[in-house]
């Protein structure tokens, strides 16, 4: 079943191109989302998704479907192997050549109370329609680590599947990857709230770098207006 979404996430979909591109992960006995973030030289998508998706599974048994037609994996890269045992972030390389547009990094953090967009969540009672949600301070202790930074929201957060989905901004710029959600407790309610790798820390420019790089891909894009990285397929999307 899909969800009608509001004419606000419908344009967010349109301009991240994620109303063409629906992806989804399966390894094993998991499954997940994930957001496109380069392309080799030859032209093969690389998506960004969590390592708890990926898991230890061989490549064999790990693919993709884009719109619900199956795609094969030639290599995936999770954060672990490239130095980053800490984050839960991996790249895959599918064996496609679909004219998928990587959506652009974002140059600057949400800030609390902004609107974000969980673009693509599949799970059981939400196939696909991406989730507005709102950026929120990170609880005290939470970012001691700084190869543990995460981005955290409140909002409507949906379950098993959304893992992986791509979180964007308002302008439509990616600023983390789906991971979690916490449930919460106050005033005799229980309230769950998001949980997401934050992709603007130092820690998580690094690792994306590092990952899209170890997949064969272009040097990631940050931001419409920002001035880092314009090479490759990203310098083409910022002209």
């Amino acid at each position: 079943m899909r969800v009608q979404p509001s004419s606000k996430v419908t344009e967010i979909e349109r301009k991240t191109g994620a109303d063409k591109a629906k992806i989804q992960i399966f390894a094993g006995d998991k499954s997940g989302s994930a957001a496109p973030i380069s392309k080799t030289s030859d032209g093969k998508l690389i998506v960004l998704t969590n390592k708890h998706v990926t898991g230890e599974n061989p490549l064999e048994s790990l693919y993709a479907k884009i719109n619900g037609k199956r795609v094969s994996a030639s290599k995936v890269i999770p954060s672990s192997q490239i130095g980053f045992g800490g984050k839960d972030l991996a790249a895959i390389v599918l064996d496609t050549k679909e004219n998928i547009e990587p959506v652009k990094i974002a140059s600057e953090k949400p800030q609390p109370s902004k609107k974000l967009y969980v673009l693509n969540p599949f799970d059981k009672k939400n196939e696909g329609t991406s989730q507005e949600v709102q950026a929120k301070a990170s609880p005290e202790g939470k970012e001691s680590q700084e190869n543990k930074t995460d981005l955290h929201y409140s909002g409507q957060v949906v379950a098993q599947g959304s893992s992986g989905s791509g979180v964007v901004n308002e302008d439509g710029e990616l600023v983390g990857i789906n991971k979690a959600e916490e449930t919460r407790t106050g005033g005799g309610q229980e309230r769950k709230d998001g949980i997401a790798e934050d992709l603007l820390s130092k820690s998580g420019q690094e690792a994306v770098e590092k990952l899209v790089s170890a997949a064969g891909g272009f040097n990631p894009y940050y931001g419409a207006r920002g001035t880092a990285k314009q090479t490759g397929i990203f310098a083409k999307q910022a002209a």
